[in-house]
């Protein structure tokens, strides 16, 4: 039935001169053309989203906000945030996996939400340096090449080029200062943890953890010289280099060390060893100060961390083609009380000496000798002037007020030590081992002084003169068993606390500098 009405059709548009075939021709090429607008239109449409998206993948703003790292779905990082800390790894000389990034992220969030549930704030120092930091970039950034190890390589010249050389796209100052503080309050809460739990142990807990943990804390001090000899083992020298001596050669020597031991102690021992070895700089190289635990890893441990053993014991111990020689100075059990400090640093200041004649060439002969005569009354005339000066400023001091805050007042007017960003010419918890000069370190830790003490101490920095400011409340044995039983509290409590908190890697991770 439609067969004949399609063909009535088609023969009522032949009766009125309308050509079919032409038409068909028409119609294909419409459609033809339809297509190729349409193809063209959806390659525009694509080629704008590719650019969009390009644009987008360039922009600061998706950097800043597109999600690396989520950690326990509380916290984001975004790409920005982990190319701060590829930074972070990158400065301190590690080259860290994206992996090693998500950690150290993970622990910021997790000791940064702790801090925020103490309701703790950064503190005035820590965000000076933050400011100081940002500071240096914003103003700055013309003092730093784009490669320090090349002289030659062109200084920033921008500070946006400079962040953006260092801590990847997206990252602009306002960012790195939240980033910076973000961390730094995760730092303040981990001192608030290690102070709160410090001064939380009794003495009783002190003393029984440091009992049980001695050999970790307790210090033993000795002189220990190898006289290494021949064995049938010992290869032969190769030509030009002495060969080792033999046992017998070392027997003698140590008999001789031993006798000497015996008749002047630890002068006689260092004697015979310079004596028998011909060696230099033994006073050194043959002092050991040692945590009690290291010994024992030696083969004369047992004689050194015998519990009987007293300052001025010695011996010769047999090893393995060597001959120990030990003398014992002592063991340091910490039961003593650090010390606290000011002082007024008064630096000797000589007059220049010329060692160089008018060629520019040294002085030789009698004109050295000169010089050198010279150069030593100079030294000599500046430290008489030092050591007067320092007088007047104690006779200064003792005839005014004479209290701390006087002393602050001179420390400010005179030190050649004064910082202004310090506590004025303060040194607080000082041990037997912090890294001072002797006479200074030892004027210190004094167990007969007594706050207010004063008293004029050269050094080889000059002559300081020193006020004391009191003992620390816990001995420097105690003090050590705190920190460590502290650090061990905060290594156990972070650890669940990571585990508590994992982290998840976004699509986006394989943007970041570590992706």
């Amino acid at each position: 039935m439609s067969g004949s009405k399609d063909k009535q059709r088609r023969k009522e548009k032949r009766d009125d001169g309308f050509d079919l075939r032409k038409n068909d021709k028409d119609l294909e090429a419409a459609e033809k053309r339809r297509k190729q607008t349409r193809t063209a239109m959806i390659t525009l449409i694509a080629i704008a989203i590719v650019a969009i998206i390009v644009v987008i993948l360039n922009s600061g703003p998706f950097y800043r906000t597109a999600p690396a790292l989520r950690v326990n779905d509380h916290q984001s990082f975004s790409i920005a945030d982990m190319n701060f800390y590829s930074a972070q790894a990158r400065m301190q000389g590690q080259f860290g996996m994206f992996e090693e990034l998500a950690d150290m992220a993970q622990r910021s969030a997790v000791l940064h939400r702790r801090a925020v549930e103490e309701g703790l704030t950064i503190d005035q120092a820590r965000q000076d340096q933050i400011d100081e930091q940002v500071r240096l970039i914003r103003e700055d950034f013309g003092e730093f090449t784009w490669n320090p190890d090349d002289p030659f390589s062109p200084p920033f010249t921008s500070s946006g080029s400079l962040i953006t050389a260092w801590y990847g796209r997206g990252m602009n100052l306002r960012n790195l200062r939240t980033r910076l503080e973000f961390d730094a309050l995760g730092q303040v809460y981990i001192e608030h943890f290690l102070d709160t739990r410090e001064s939380g142990y009794t003495e009783a807990e002190l003393e029984e953890f440091y009992l049980e943990n001695r050999d970790n804390f307790d210090r033993v001090e000795y002189r220990v010289f190898e006289l290494v000899y021949a064995t049938e083992e010992t290869e032969e020298p190769e030509e030009g280099v002495e060969p080792l001596r033999t046992r017998e050669e070392a027997e003698i020597i140590a008999e001789a060390v031993l006798e000497a031991t015996e008749e002047d102690g630890e002068e006689g021992f260092l004697q015979a060893l310079t004596a028998g070895t011909g060696g230099w700089g033994l006073d050194g190289s043959t002092l050991r100060d040692e945590q009690r635990s290291i010994p024992a890893f030696f083969e004369f441990g047992d004689w050194v961390l015998n519990n009987a053993r007293t300052p001025g014991d010695f011996t010769s111990i047999e090893g393995e083609g060597v001959i120990f020689l030990l003398y014992f100075l002592g063991e340091e059990d910490n039961r003593y009380y650090e010390g606290n400090v000011r002082h007024i640093l008064i630096t000797p200041e000589p007059e220049e000496v010329n060692f160089f004649d008018e060629d520019g060439e040294m002085f030789e002969g009698e004109a050295l000798d000169a010089a050198i005569d010279a150069m030593n009354a100079a030294e000599e005339a500046a430290n008489e002037i030092a050591r007067t000066r320092a007088d007047e400023l104690l006779a200064q001091w003792r005839n005014g007020p004479a209290t701390e805050e006087s002393f602050i007042e001179l420390v400010r007017a005179y030190s050649a030590d004064y910082r202004e960003e310090a506590d004025p010419g303060f040194y607080g918890d000082i041990n037997r081992q912090t890294p001072f000069v002797e006479e200074f370190r030892d004027w210190a830790i004094d167990q007969s002084r007594r706050p207010g003490d004063v008293e004029i101490v050269q050094t080889v920095h000059g002559y300081h003169i020193m006020y004391f400011t009191g003992h620390s409340e816990r001995t420097h044995r105690h003090i050590l068993a705190a920190s460590d039983m502290a650090q061990t509290a905060f290594s156990d409590w972070l650890e669940a606390a990571l585990e508590a908190s994992p982290w998840q890697r976004t699509f986006f991770a394989r943007l970041t500098l570590a992706g």
